[in-house]
């Protein structure tokens, strides 16, 4: 299937949302609750028709359209190495992951099963931060090198906070495989980021000017 850019910033929009409400969690234990769920969820949508329907619609990804144009602009004030940090880090772990079939067979029956019992959190989001932090911690966390992410020391002992860092690294995660699957490579990020920065610009307004 032929991917447009429009797809592959909206791809990279979502490994920029997770890498974004990761460090906001691990700063100050919260983020926007409709974001995390847009990324939580993602993780769920393995049939999905098209990126948009991965996120729920483009408006699930607004979050990550704001922090790709922010990490990504070289004029901007507000770039932050840190977030950039975390998606580099996610890149490097989803081709070691694709080196590895059996983790990957082990990531889908994890996810399917899931999946298979989102009725059951529909109200409540803490069983599914905890059921998709479980799983990345069973999978994805054991490959080297891990990603480190600095949390705030009185946050460390709150084992939901753990648990919602690495369900969100898992959305990330599911985000960078998608953003391959659209054709995008790292030297885009590196090297063509204009195209990209000014897709996300003109989705990011036609997102919000139909809400």
């Amino acid at each position: 299937m032929i991917h447009s850019i429009k797809d592959r910033t909206l791809a990279l929009a979502g490994i920029f949302q997770a890498a974004g409400l990761v460090q906001t969690t691990a700063r100050f234990g919260n983020a926007d609750i409709a974001a995390v769920r847009a990324s939580l969820e993602s993780v769920l949508r393995i049939d999905a028709d098209s990126v948009e329907q991965v996120f729920g619609g483009r408006s699930g990804v607004v979050t990550g359209l704001r922090t790709l144009i922010e990490r990504l602009d070289r004029s901007s004030r507000t770039r932050d190495l840190e977030v950039t940090r975390y998606v580099i880090g996610l890149m490097h772990l989803e081709r070691k992951l694709m080196r590895r079939p059996e983790m990957l067979a082990a990531l889908g029956n994890g996810i399917r099963a899931i999946a298979s019992h989102t009725h059951a959190f529909s109200d409540a989001q803490a069983d599914l931060v905890t059921a998709l932090g479980q799983l990345y911690q069973d999978t994805l966390s054991t490959v080297t090198p891990r990603i480190i992410v600095h949390v705030e020391p009185k946050l460390l002992a709150d084992p939901m906070i753990a648990s919602q860092i690495r369900a969100l690294l898992l959305a990330g995660m599911r985000a960078t495989v998608l953003w391959r699957q659209c054709g995008g490579t790292r030297f885009q990020l590196l090297w063509s980021r204009s195209p990209i920065l000014a897709q996300a610009r003109v989705l990011l307004q036609t997102t919000g000017s139909a809400q």
